[in-house]
């Protein structure tokens, strides 16, 4: 075999992985993941422990705010999908106003249903210490916002001696929210 055959030969297995894969994401349900440095990338954020299950979006951004956070206004969502939206501790720590966080959630909840999103869920932010008291009143504005929208609301149980820093999980820990998360999308369904 000559070497441009060899080309030809890893090309075409490409192309079909490739073919392969994206039959395989059409299939799949697709999870679509609005929150802040708790979800987003990592190399072990929670969204990717549910990856053989789900398509996964994840739209997740370390340092974002509900207040910052602006849906791309491309963002469409596709048929059976899900969206997990996660966010509130860095606009507790950043002393975002509760009002401000509850209108932008809603603002969220409501452009992911009008995108084609068929189910929402909200996750409350977790109970991290060095943020209390002040995102227990985020946690009472996103479940009020939540129940409002009808769009599930959950608490991931928060374990702050399975962090890193007191704040961002471990791998372990991520495994052990992205069961609780499937359990909770699973109850939505």
């Amino acid at each position: 075999m000559s070497y441009f055959d060899f080309l030809i030969v890893v090309a075409t297995c490409s192309l079909l992985l490739f073919v392969s894969h994206c039959a395989e994401s059409e299939e799949r349900k697709h999870l679509y993941v609005i929150g802040d440095s708790l979800s987003s990338p990592t190399g072990c954020e929670w969204p990717r422990e549910l990856d053989d299950q789900y398509a996964i979006h994840n739209l997740a951004q370390a340092g974002l705010t509900m207040e910052a956070f602006d849906m791309p206004h491309h963002q469409s969502f596709r048929d059976d999908s899900t969206v997990v939206i996660m966010m509130g501790s860095n606009d507790a720590g950043s002393g975002v106003s509760v009002l401000r966080y509850k209108m932008r959630l809603r603002e969220t909840i409501r452009a992911a249903k009008t995108r084609g999103a068929d189910r929402v869920l909200v996750g409350g932010p977790p109970e991290i210490e060095s943020l209390l008291p002040a995102v227990t009143k985020y946690r009472k504005a996103a479940k009020r916002v939540a129940k409002n929208e009808r769009v599930a609301y959950f608490t991931v149980k928060w374990d702050a001696d399975q962090t890193i820093d007191g704040l961002h999980p471990t791998c372990n820990f991520n495994r052990l929210i992205a069961d609780q998360v499937r359990n909770e999308i699973e109850r939505a369904l």
